[in-house]
């Protein structure tokens, strides 16, 4: 994968000058800004931060936003955790005014490779799940960084995957490093720092996410990618809101085609049908992106035949019992082994008269090792498919 020439990212250690009065003045304005917030010492967070009448920070404010901002500091220096001034990051200034000022980083950003956001909803399916491991997987071992929202569903999935790889990712949180959220992906969050990828917020370290956050979130997430994909998302989700910031910020989105008929591909659907989004349906869609030309040939399965009434590809099915050992039922099965036939097709390949197919088909199906499908077609339900399935 092509590398980059961007800057490193500059990270500053707990205590440099510039970033700390950053962070100051990022704990003022959230406890100004969040009346439903409380400091350290449990007072409403706005009557925390607000100055009097004339304009005059009030002293016992003070007080506890310094006193919030050195447990801060401390937990990052007992972390190894670092600030990361980004105004020289050319990802980040298409954000325009509302870039960041300050972020917070466990670990390293890895600013020269290519990074790819595989966003989603938070209760993919089975196809869902599937295509953001097999896409997030395949990012992963041709180089790219994966960047997503350390959210369930889709956003873990595609964290898993990258790593499982041995490729990189990037978490961007709605809440601050010392509160991670969810919390049961936390075990996540650690592996990826100790895989050498990073986790990053916009939150000061001891900040709890809140509804707001997320939408903060997600232009981060938008931003630090070359590329979004959103796998799979219904009609109210996160992963629009960082499909739009993707498009505002002129960075490249596509979607995944999805079933029209459920209703967390209504999201993923709306946006191809707008014209808001490419579809995509292997990595090889990206290989147009500047810096993604690598993905032009990835590892990615073929698509495969799906006859009407077999069973979906990405849906896990228990393996099916072992045939029968006489030789007329290894015949059908072995006739069987390239994909489903109808009768006459079957009785030919088999060899066997009319009679002695139907007696073995009877016993076969109540075995649970051949099926019937619609038109009196015959098909073995755990053949894998000559081009390929998709995978899991």
């Amino acid at each position: 994968m092509q590398r980059l020439l961007v800057p490193p990212p500059d990270l500053r250690d707990p205590g440099d000058p510039e970033a700390t009065r950053r962070h100051r003045a990022s704990l003022a304005e959230m406890l100004s800004r969040d009346p439903g917030a409380s400091d350290p010492g449990g007072a409403p967070a706005s009557a925390a931060a607000s100055p009097d009448l004339f304009g005059r920070p009030d002293p016992e404010a003070q007080a506890r936003i310094d006193a919030r901002l050195e447990a801060d500091v401390r937990q990052m220096r007992r972390r190894g955790w670092r600030y990361w001034i980004p105004d020289a990051d050319p990802r980040l200034a298409r954000l325009a005014a509302d870039r960041p000022r300050l972020l917070f980083v466990a670990g390293t950003p890895d600013l020269q490779a290519p990074a790819v956001a595989v966003v989603g909803t938070r209760r993919p399916d089975a196809y869902g799940d599937a295509m953001a491991g097999a896409l997030a997987g395949a990012l992963g071992r041709a180089g790219a960084v994966v960047v997503s929202g350390g959210a369930l569903g889709v956003d873990r999935r595609a964290h898993e995957a990258a790593l499982d790889a041995g490729g990189r990712t990037t978490v961007v949180l709605g809440s601050g490093l010392g509160r991670p959220h969810p919390a049961s992906n936390r075990p996540l969050f650690e592996r990826a720092v100790d895989a050498g990828s990073c986790v990053v917020a916009e939150l000061p370290p001891s900040v709890c996410a809140r509804a707001y956050t997320f939408p903060r979130r997600n232009r981060l997430i938008a931003a630090l990618a070359d590329a979004v994909v959103v796998v799979q998302a219904g009609a109210v989700s996160g992963a629009l809101i960082t499909a739009e910031r993707a498009r505002t910020a002129g960075i490249p989105c596509f979607a995944v085609p999805g079933d029209a008929w459920y209703e967390r591909s209504s999201g993923t659907l709306s946006l191809l049908s707008s014209g808001r989004a490419l579809g995509l349906g292997s990595p090889a869609d990206l290989a147009g992106v500047p810096g993604l030309a690598g993905l032009a040939t990835p590892s990615w399965p073929r698509p495969g035949a799906r006859p009407w009434g077999l069973p979906d590809p990405w849906t896990a099915r228990p393996p099916a019992p072992p045939g029968p050992a006489d030789p007329a039922s290894r015949a059908v099965l072995d006739a069987l082994s390239d994909g489903p036939l109808d009768l006459d097709a079957l009785a030919a390949r088999s060899g066997l008269a009319a009679g002695a197919l139907a007696a073995r088909l009877v016993a076969l199906e109540v075995a649970g090792v051949v099926i019937r499908m619609p038109g009196g077609t015959v098909a073995r339900p755990s053949v894998p498919r000559a081009r390929g399935r998709c995978p899991r």
